[in-house]
């Protein structure tokens, strides 16, 4: 066998094996993602842990078991008490999630804390999946 011929099954079978490789890599991914949309009533603003407003909040990445734990602020910007209730809908099937409160009594320009924790428990499909965290006054 000439030394060309050899070369070319050579670059032919790492290519192969290369392939391979990338197709395990793909249908053994772990991870997954997960966004929240956060509904707001018109007195009380969502705030990330810096202070900035937010509409909705991207949790990255997930594998089997693992948790994150994110801190929001609840701020009254208007100008009469707030008694606020959240809740979460649309959690999709395979993850867990806890709030550290449900409820809320905020005085106008006083703040509250909000920590969620989000779990995967279940193997999910590769993909992204989202949910909602909503705010109301009863």
């Amino acid at each position: 066998m000439n030394t060309g011929k050899l070369f070319k099954a050579f670059i032919t079978i790492a290519a192969l094996v290369a392939l391979s490789l990338s197709a395990y890599a793909i249908l053994n991914l772990k991870t997954i993602s997960n966004n929240m949309t956060v509904s707001n009533i018109s007195a009380l603003e969502v705030l990330d842990e810096q202070s900035n407003p937010i509409t909705s909040w991207s949790w990255g990445t997930f594998e089997l078991g693992e948790v994150k734990m994110v801190n929001f602020i609840l701020k009254n910007i208007g100008n009469t008490v707030l008694n606020v209730n959240a809740s979460i809908t649309d959690l999709p099937l395979g993850w867990s999630i806890s709030l550290s409160e449900t409820s809320w009594t905020i005085a106008p320009g006083a703040s509250a804390n909000l920590t969620i924790s989000l779990r995967l428990d279940e193997a999910l499909p590769v993909g992204s999946y989202s949910f909602s965290l909503n705010f109301y006054v009863p």
